[in-house]
């Protein structure tokens, strides 16, 4: 695991194959607590099933539970390739999964965090918490300092991200983000909306 080597090697499932395009590679930030409403655990699981059956690799942060293990399991069992990423101090307290492709144990949260856009052509960002906020964010300043072109999607599911959106348009019309610091983000009502973006270049 530590090694970057695969975890576990499923067997008998057909493999879908990488995208040719430009967006190969989507990194997915979510929720890993329990107990979600449904929808929000439906919208992971299509998530997955959607970016699986699309050839795209999913890189994720490495969890079985909440929105990331759904996702996860939906994209694997849609034939997916799956890259978790997970520090050695979480695997107890977020119990990790070990069915997706590959399992790769960091020291840090901010060693996943980098790792993972290095791994992503692109992020996608479905209902979370502090942890799903801190990379959100991290990746839009790193967007903005210009040491990557990588674009952020909040998949707006029950208007999840309206909050935060709000809070944006504040920092912007209040004159605290420079000119340009959310060019790296977007808004995806639907996981087509989102596919329709990335295909579009």
């Amino acid at each position: 695991m530590s090694d970057g080597q695969p975890e576990t090697e499923p067997e008998g499932k057909p493999r879908i194959q990488p995208k040719t395009g430009p967006i190969k590679s989507v990194a997915v930030f979510c929720a890993s607590n329990d107990g979600l409403p449904e929808a929000w655990q439906a919208a992971a699981r299509d998530a997955g099933d959607r970016l699986a059956r699309a050839g795209l690799r999913v890189v994720y942060g490495g969890s079985q539970v909440g929105l990331m293990g759904e996702m996860a399991r939906a994209a694997m069992a849609a034939g997916g390739d799956v890259v978790g990423v997970l520090p050695g101090q979480l695997v107890r307290n977020e119990v990790a999964e070990r069915t997706i492709s590959e399992l790769i144990l960091v020291e840090t949260l901010e060693a996943r965090k980098t790792m993972m856009a290095e791994f992503a052509d692109c992020f996608l960002v479905l209902p979370g918490g502090l942890g799903t906020l801190d990379e959100v964010v991290t990746e839009l300043l790193r967007f903005d300092l210009g040491q990557h072109g990588k674009t952020a999607y909040l998949l707006n599911v029950d208007g999840f991200w309206d909050t935060l959106l709000a809070v944006f348009e504040h920092f912007d019309s209040s004159g605290v983000l420079r000119p340009g610091a959310l060019d790296g983000l977007r808004i995806a009502p639907s996981m087509d909306a989102f596919l329709a973006a990335i295909n579009a270049g």
